[in-house]
């Protein structure tokens, strides 16, 4: 099973003291196998980075370096996917989520794509039988509806509904679970941010200017005021950002994990459930975001 979350960073309850990282999933599954401390980044926005571990090749081979195109418009059919790969050997590969990078606006408001288009269709994927899945329809509003009303409620319950089949099928098995979470904008249900420390305990950043040297681009604000800095005349900013909505982000960020730690869980349960938990290898990690202080 194969669990990619997208804007991940590497603070959790097993890597950092850090008040409120609420994360007993995934820090159970770090303990009972084996967790890889020195990953690096090959691009650090989504879709490059994607097209990049999906593919087993470098952004200046794909090509592909913002949010449009994908390593086929470059390499063309015949490059093997990571989960064109274990289709090819014999796997029933299924997909659901933002495992490749998926549709929308970008932040420069050019549009883009699937990429690859139709998440490479039958090249990764066993379509015909299992037709990928994207949730619709679903809540953008932090609140208490059931959680099967939020994106990846819905992802987690296709995957689960899925596993079962699968896991009684005579061929093994390639599920690949994309988690849209802690990815912004920031909405779960409401119990996971009441999870949190009031916003009055929440920590903030140790710094309120950026490191000497830095790369205006790692300040990039995208969709909201998320990061740490924060000013008002555009997109690459240096103004600290209020200690208020500094503790307000973090909360939600955090909340956001806790609501993608309890999905996995969901995952990791559906196997133990279907007897399959002793035989399928798990690979979980984050898209493209490095732990920073």
């Amino acid at each position: 099973m194969y669990v990619v979350v997208d804007d991940l960073r590497g603070e959790m309850g097993f890597t950092s003291k850090t008040k409120g990282l609420v994360t007993p999933n995934i820090d159970h599954l770090a303990a009972s196998g084996t967790v890889f401390t020195r990953c690096y980044v090959q691009q650090t926005v989504c879709s490059p980075s994607r097209n990049s571990f999906l593919s087993g090749r470098r952004p200046d081979t794909t090509r592909v370096w913002n949010f449009l195109g994908s390593f086929r418009d470059s390499l063309g059919d015949s490059v093997t996917s990571m989960p064109g790969a274990f289709k090819n050997a014999g796997y029933v590969a299924v997909g659901q989520g933002k495992v490749y990078h998926i549709g929308g606006q970008s932040p420069w408001g050019t549009p883009r794509h699937t990429e690859p288009p139709l998440d490479d269709g039958t090249l990764s994927y066993n379509n015909l039988e299992y037709p990928y899945f994207h949730a619709i329809g679903f809540q953008r509003q932090i609140s208490d509806a059931p959680d099967s009303e939020f994106q990846d409620g819905m992802i987690t319950d296709q995957a689960l509904k899925r596993m079962k089949p699968l896991a009684a099928g005579s061929k093994p098995f390639f599920l690949a679970v994309g988690l849209h979470k802690p990815h912004v904008p920031w909405v779960m249900p409401q119990r996971f941010l009441d999870m949190q420390l009031p916003q009055a305990e929440t920590d903030v950043a140790l710094h309120d200017t950026p490191p000497q040297g830095y790369v205006n681009a790692s300040l990039f604000r995208c969709c909201s005021e998320v990061g740490a800095y924060v000013g008002p005349s555009g997109p690459m900013l240096d103004n600290p950002l209020n200690r208020s909505l500094q503790q307000e982000n973090r909360r939600l960020y955090r909340a956001a994990v806790t609501w993608t730690d309890f999905n996995l869980g969901r995952l990791l349960a559906g196997l133990e459930a279907n007897n399959v938990a002793d035989s399928t290898a798990i690979m979980f990690h984050g898209d493209h975001v490095r732990l920073c202080h």
